[in-house]
């Protein structure tokens, strides 16, 4: 998706702020929950193989990447808590799809504010 495409399709619904984060958010969750679970699984090999240190470090990489994916949530909630004017909780948002969000939202009952009025 380009990001024209994805600016049409979020920036109406969640605002130009929000688009800015959930993209940032998706990139993190391409990038660094995967770099936590082989973090994770390379820390295991080597505390099975006595090298402390390099499982300590490789926990230490695992536990950064969750952190950092984590935060990128508490932003978007905090996003769309600001364009909603409603708490939006990072573990209550759905998937972030077209139909799930829009049937999240009616569920709840946000409408978007919209700023340029």
């Amino acid at each position: 998706m380009t990001a024209n495409n994805f600016n049409a399709i979020w920036s109406p619904r969640i605002g130009p702020q929000a688009t800015a984060q959930l993209r940032r958010s998706g990139y993190f969750a391409l990038v660094l929950l995967p770099t936590a679970v082989v973090a994770a699984i390379v820390c295991s090999i080597l505390a099975g193989n006595g090298s402390v240190v390099g499982a300590v470090v490789a926990a230490a990489v695992a536990v950064v990447c969750f952190v950092t994916w984590l935060q990128s949530r508490f932003k978007l909630a905090n996003e769309l808590s600001e364009w909603f004017g409603a708490d939006v909780r990072w573990h209550e948002m759905p998937r972030m799809r077209t139909a799930d969000f829009d049937t999240w939202c009616q569920r709840r009952g946000l409408q978007s504010r919209d700023r340029h009025a």
